[in-house]
């Protein structure tokens, strides 16, 4: 059986490469962006469908995504999924309940702050509830939360600082990033738009959070 969704892949067995059938029950992991939304970030119906369809089959579906729990709460709920992997690995909810998390350090965010701040980069942060902008305003941060359906973040600078953060998105272009990548050699970086990536404390991924 083959499933096709949003962004037109057909899902597999990730184990074995067959197609989804009965023959054997799994967690199957699907992204949001891309994937389970289309291109006007809604969610389609043939997607709904084919999660329902995997659920009769006796396999538990879940979420693998680079958001927050707060920005994947709406698909989840649509969906009746209550498993995930957010912050592409560093928070993961199995039905319902809360079983890794990976925070930053404080002091590396507040080293990245600085050099940031120095470089005329701006940085949001994000913990499971909230995101807030380390700059009052900035055109890369609005629209790239644009893409997202999101307004341009509250100004925080010092919103990481006492609560755990994990994930931070950057804010500048390709060119420039190689200097973060050499300074926070630690740190992970995955780019997700032409203006921004995602930072994430070392070692992580959605397929560390997976498995």
């Amino acid at each position: 059986m083959a499933i096709r969704l949003a962004g037109s892949s057909v899902l597999r067995d990730t184990t074995s490469g067959n197609n989804i059938g009965t023959a054997s029950k799994k967690m199957i992991f699907f992204d949001i962006d891309g994937t389970l939304l289309d291109h006007r970030k809604q969610l389609p119906v043939s997607a709904k469908e084919a999660i329902q369809a995997l659920k009769e089959l006796g396999h538990e579906v879940a979420l693998a995504t680079g958001r927050s729990p707060f920005m994947l709460r709406r698909v989840a709920e649509e969906l009746g999924i209550d498993s995930y992997v957010g912050f592409n690995g560093q928070y993961v909810v199995m039905r319902g309940e809360r079983i890794y998390t990976n925070p930053f350090r404080e002091e590396e965010l507040d080293e990245l702050s600085r050099f940031a701040a120095a470089s005329g980069h701006p940085l949001v942060y994000l913990d499971e509830d909230f995101m807030r902008s380390s700059i009052k305003h900035h055109s890369y941060v609005e629209h790239c939360m644009a893409s997202l359906e999101y307004a341009h973040p509250e100004y925080d600078p010092g919103f990481f600082r006492g609560r755990p953060i994990y994930q931070t998105m950057l804010f500048c272009k390709e060119p420039e990033e190689r200097q973060y990548r050499e300074r926070f050699a630690e740190l992970s970086f995955v780019r997700w738009h032409p203006f921004s990536l995602d930072v994430l404390p070392g070692g992580g991924s959605k397929a560390s959070g997976i498995a």
